[in-house]
C-alpha cells in the first residue's frame, strides 16, 4: 500500500506520439523506479533496526519485504537493469537472513480460548507474571484494557533470557 501511489505515477503518462514525450515517459519510469527503491532501501534499514518481541511479527515483516524485493527485481530485469536486479535479490537474501536469525529465539504466536475476564489475571496464569497484562493485549485487542476477550494469540513463551516460560494444551 505504501507503493500504490508510485506506481500510479508511470500510469499517468502522456500518450507517446512524440520523441520528447517518448523520453519524458522513461524519465517519469525511472524517477518513479528511483522512488520506489528507495523507499524499499529505507524499509529494510528500519527493519535491521527493529526489535522483535515475536518470531510471527518478525516473519510478516520478512515475507512483505522480501515479496517487495523479489517484485521490484523483476521490474528491474524487465527493463534490462540487471546490475540493479542483482543487488536488488542480493538485498532480498541478506534481509531474509537478518530476520531469520533475529526472529529464531523470539517466542510463537499461539492461538488460545480462555473465559474473558481481567488481562491482569490470564496474563498471570499464562505468564506467571501479571505485569505482562500489555503484551498479552498487544496481540489480542480488547475492547477493554483491562479484560482480554475469550479467543486470541498469546505468545508461546516468555522473552529470552526469563525463567518462566508456558505453552497452551495440545
Amino acid at each position: 500500500r505504501v507503493f500504490a501511489g508510485v506506481q500510479d505515477l508511470a500510469a499517468q503518462a502522456a500518450p507517446l506520439t512524440t520523441p520528447m514525450r517518448r523520453i519524458a515517459a522513461g524519465n517519469d519510469a525511472a524517477g518513479a523506479a528511483m522512488v520506489r527503491r528507495m523507499a524499499l532501501a529505507a524499509r529494510v534499514k528500519a527493519a535491521s533496526a527493529r526489535d522483535f518481541v515475536s518470531f510471527d511479527e518478525a516473519e510478516d515483516l520478512k515475507r512483505v519485504l522480501t515479496t517487495a524485493l523479489r517484485a521490484e527485481s523483476d521490474g528491474a530485469a524487465e527493463a534490462g537493469q540487471h546490475g540493479v536486479r542483482a543487488g536488488l535479490i542480493r538485498t532480498a537474501v541478506a534481509t531474509a537472513r537478518d530476520l531469520t536469525a533475529r526472529a529464531a529465539d523470539k517466542a510463537r504466536l499461539v492461538r488460545i480460548e480462555a473465559p474473558p475476564g481481567p488481562a491482569l489475571a490470564l496474563a498471570d496464569r499464562l505468564y506467571g507474571d501479571a505485569g505482562r497484562a500489555s503484551e498479552f493485549l498487544r496481540f489480542a485487542p480488547s475492547p477493554h484494557p483491562l479484560f482480554h476477550p475469550a479467543e486470541g494469540r498469546v505468545l508461546s513463551a516468555a522473552p529470552a533470557g526469563s525463567s518462566t516460560s508456558w505453552a497452551p494444551p495440545s
